[in-house]
């Protein structure tokens, strides 16, 4: 019995150092650099193998023709939209933006959370690895030109998970939302509809295309009962 309960253990304890070490290698927001076109606001347009550099929160780009040097874009600010083959984001303050639908718009913003090895934070404090910290800004906002990204094989920090932020427009306003309970205060009205949405079609919030769905359901719904409203206050 001694034996077995040992054995569990080890597994367990195996299975968590290959998670560990599956986690810490996510640094960028895509598993391989993807061929992407970077459109500036002014017209400029770029068209590299680029990626999404978590850890310090702007696009990064292989230069070919500096022998294959990685770097990151300049000017993270003017950048009005990045688009691979099937996918559109936004450089934003609040950090990776995705437009999941343009109309009626659904954006998410990727919170990558950080987490740090054993490292000085200030007032003597030691903070061993699981302290996690969450990144929502684009850290080189308003840099100039296009600068050499040195990589850094620092093993002290690493993206551990990554959170997802909704956005949406209701009569113009912007709401935000993470959890079902939360996108359900957003359509008091169509309460019962989404839940028997729901009921037939579970959403995992963790799955954007999931979210898409419930999010285009509901506001058809709350359309539909808006014009039905305004017709008959117009029969009146």
């Amino acid at each position: 019995m001694k034996r077995m309960i040992c054995l569990i253990l080890i597994s367990l304890i195996l299975g968590s150092v290959i998670s560990f070490g599956q986690e810490k290698q996510n640094r960028y927001f895509f598993k391989d650099f993807q061929p992407m076109t970077v459109y500036y606001k002014d017209g400029r347009t770029f068209i590299v193998a680029g990626n999404y550099d978590l850890m310090d929160g702007s696009f990064v780009f292989i230069d070919k023709q500096d022998n294959n040097r990685l770097k990151w874009f300049g000017e993270q600010d003017q950048i009005g939209c990045v688009r691979t083959a099937t996918r559109t984001f936004q450089a934003t303050r609040f950090g990776l933006t995705e437009i999941l639908r343009p109309d009626p718009e659904l954006l998410v913003v990727y919170k990558p959370k950080i987490f740090e090895g054993k490292k000085d934070i200030g007032y003597g404090i030691k903070v061993s690895a699981g302290a996690v910290r969450t990144y929502n800004s684009v850290l080189d906002y308003g840099k100039g030109g296009t600068s050499v990204h040195p990589l850094d094989t620092s093993e002290q920090e690493w993206v551990g998970s990554m959170d997802k932020v909704y956005k949406i427009k209701i009569k113009g306003v912007e709401k935000k939302f993470e959890t079902i309970k939360h996108f359900q205060k957003l359509y008091p009205k169509q309460k019962n509809q989404i839940n028997k949405y729901l009921a037939e079609h579970p959403v995992n919030f963790k799955e954007t295309k999931q979210v898409a769905g419930l999010f285009i359901y509901a506001d058809s719904i709350a359309k539909s009962q808006n014009q039905e409203t305004l017709y008959h206050q117009g029969k009146r």
